[in-house]
Order: structure tokens, then C-alpha cells, then sequence
């Protein structure tokens, strides 16, 4: 079996980014040399470049097409592609013979800033009205009303040339992303679960002392919550914030306070150092997140999560026992309560347990099978 793994970056490093590392890896062990391809793009130097190829690329179109004839690749699993890629890799794929997946990492074909959140609060108003044309008018895409009215335009386009029938497979990451998608009327017959991947590792014995934060830096990650919550408690609770993001320089002159510590964005290898050492990973984001990687990796190395009890967060954190899960309201007392809880160490063992169920040796198997059952359907 021969991959075509495709993704376009953000100009931030992020989540999806990390997750197509690891999938590209684990798929590379476990397939064998010369049996993955990549295709990669990052933000072009000049924006305006995107006005020509956004809609359809045809230097992408052709580079999918000879790759996937000339190596025999099977299947195209396309991460991100917009906007440089553009929806014109399926295109390529199916004309070349190939079976595409499409991973939803957002929600951009429903809202076109992914994420369902608007002004400090979830906002469905463009999937309620079937129209993405409120989103330009709230300059949702990169607060810009003309860079949201390009994308709209673009995302109205792949939808009327019917690239939805170019995808023989979605991939939702949970049970509530999977029955979110249904509800935006995708065809429940080619949506399929498989979570992303978590590398095994073992539970370090260290001192855990204070909270964590890993994410950007944005209004929609909850981090003004976390730290407006934060500045209400005792000096004794230290917490770490790694990330960067457009509010970065804001938050640390307002929360300039000796028990927050603002380490900026860090890599993968440091961020996975400083977890092992935190006695709770925090997890506040105030959106509809497709997963969560950073609660299945801390809870991987015996470090329990307390999160927002929103979307996905109620499949990934069991409330009391692996963590704690709670409302926006609620955060300061549960911080409060988490600090004293008695059952700590059965909590960690617990957090590690549920955590195996995503390590890469088991997400690999569940993907290469949906990569099977595709291969083995008419073309």
C-alpha cells in the first residue's frame, strides 16, 4: 500500500501540524521505506499570490496527479489544504486513480474561521443559515471582510464544482465531532472515527508542582479566562503558559503577576518536558475543538487534565477520575478543589490507562484498516 500524505501549514505551528508528524511517522514504521509521500505548503511570502490559485491550483492539480500516477500511490489523505493547496488535490487524486480521505481538523466548511466562535462565544449562525456570506460580513477569515469574501468565494466554488463527491472518506477525530458533522449534512456513510495518536511513553516519577497551559494564544483558547481566573487565586498556585499567539504581548503585560510563568512558544521536545513536571494540565478553550491533543499527552505521562466540559473535552476527560471536567463559571473552584484532591495518585494511573487507547501502534491499525476497506470498493 502506498500514501499520499497532504497538508498545508499555518504560519503558526499548531496542532494539525504536530498530528501530521506523527501520522506521516507512525505510517513510515509501519508500511516500510518508499511506501509514504508527503506533500507539503506554507504561507506564501506574498498574499496576493493566492488570488490566482486559491480556487483551483493547477501547479498543485498536476503535482497530486504525476506523483499519484507515476509512484502507484493508493490512497491521497489530505489534512489541511486550503489556501494554497486548494480543493484541487482531490481532484487530481480520483483523476489519477487514487481513494481520498479528508481529516477535519475544522469546521472551515461550515464556518470560515473553523471554530464556530465569534465575539468571545460559540457562533453557528453561517451553518444555521446554510450561507457562509455572514462570515464577511463579520470579516471572520483573518479579521479582514476582503481576505473572509476571497475564502467564502473559494469555499462556494469547491462546493459548486461537487468536490464533496471527489472524497470517498471524512475522518472525525470523536463520537461529538462525528455526530456534528452528520447534523452539518455530511453523508454519514463516509464519515469515519479514528483519534489522533499519541507516541507511548513512561510516566516520569518527578516532582509535579503547579498548573500547565499549552496553546495559543488567542481569545477562543479560553487563556483570558484562564488568567483573569488566575490572578483571583493565592500566590502559591504557579502556572506555566506555552504558546504564542496575536494576544501574546497584552497578556503578558497585564498578567505581568511573579506566579505566571510566560514561556512563549516552545517545540514539541520542550513542551513534552515541561508537563511530566505539573501536577494539572489546563485545558479552557471556549470552542468546539475537533480533539485535543495536549490532554491525551499529558494524561500519557500520568498528568491529569481539568478542562471545559465542552464538545469533545467529555470524551477525552472523565469527570473525577482521569480529571476534572467544568464550566467557565465554575474554573476557579475546581482549580481549587483539583489542588487538594485526595485521590491524586489513582487519578494519574487512571489518566495513563485511558491514555493508551490512542497510542500509535492501535491509531495506525484503525487507519490503515479504513484504508483498506476503501481500497477494496470500486473505484
Amino acid at each position: 500500500m502506498k500514501v499520499l500524505l497532504v497538508h498545508n501549514h499555518y504560519s503558526s505551528v499548531g496542532g494539525e501540524s504536530r498530528v501530521f508528524s506523527l501520522e506521516r511517522e507512525a505510517l513510515e514504521r509501519t508500511l516500510g521505506p518508499g511506501q509514504v509521500f508527503t506533500l507539503e505548503a506554507s504561507s506564501p511570502r506574498y498574499p496576493i499570490s493566492l488570488v490566482f490559485s486559491i480556487f483551483f491550483s493547477f501547479r498543485k492539480y498536476w503535482r497530486v496527479f504525476q506523483l499519484v500516477k507515476k509512484s502507484q500511490i493508493d490512497v491521497v489523505h489530505v489534512h489541511n489544504f486550503f489556501p494554497i493547496l486548494s480543493a484541487s488535490v482531490f481532484f487530481a487524486a480520483k483523476h489519477a486513480g487514487a481513494k481520498t480521505v479528508h481529516c477535519l481538523h475544522n469546521y472551515r466548511w461550515w464556518c470560515i474561521n473553523g471554530n464556530f466562535f465569534r465575539n468571545g462565544k460559540t457562533c453557528t449562525t453561517c451553518a444555521d443559515k446554510n450561507s457562509l456570506l455572514p462570515g464577511v460580513r463579520h470579516g471572520c477569515y483573518r479579521e479582514s471582510v476582503l481576505q473572509s469574501l476571497l475564502a467564502v468565494a473559494a469555499f462556494n466554488f469547491y462546493r459548486a464544482i461537487g468536490v464533496f463527491d471527489r472524497i470517498d472518506a471524512f475522518v472525525a477525530m470523536t463520537h461529538f465531532q462525528q455526530m456534528k458533522l452528520i447534523a452539518l449534512g455530511l453523508d454519514p456513510q463516509k464519515i469515519f472515527i479514528k483519534p489522533n495518536m499519541v507516541p507511548a511513553v513512561q510516566p516520569m516519577s518527578l516532582p509535579r508542582k503547579g498548573y500547565l497551559y499549552v496553546g495559543r494564544l488567542e481569545l477562543e483558547k479560553g487563556i483570558v479566562l484562564l488568567l483573569e481566573t488566575w490572578s483571583k487565586l493565592s500566590p502559591n498556585f504557579e502556572l506555566t503558559v506555552i504558546g504564542g499567539g496575536s494576544i501574546e504581548k497584552e497578556l503578558r503585560e497585564k498578567y505581568n503577576q511573579p506566579n505566571i510563568h510566560f514561556k512563549g512558544i516552545c517545540s514539541p521536545e520542550e513542551t513534552l518536558q515541561y508537563m511530566p513536571t505539573a501536577r494539572y494540565t489546563i485545558q479552557p478553550s471556549l470552542m468546539f475543538e475537533t480533539f485535543g491533543l495536549t490532554i491525551v499527552e499529558s494524561m500519557c505521562m500520568g498528568v491529569p487534565v481539568i478542562a471545559l466540559n465542552i464538545g469533545t473535552r467529555t470524551e477525552l476527560v472523565q469527570d473525577g477520575k482521569t480529571g476534572f471536567l467544568c464550566s467557565p463559571e465554575n474554573l476557579l473552584e475546581t482549580i481549587k478543589a483539583a489542588d487538594d484532591f485526595e485521590g491524586y495518585e489513582a487519578m494519574s494511573k487512571a489518566a495513563v490507562e485511558f491514555a493508551s487507547s490512542f497510542d500509535t501502534t492501535r491509531v495506525i491499525e484503525a487507519q490503515l484498516s479504513l484504508y483498506r476497506k476503501l481500497l477494496s470498493q470500486p473505484q
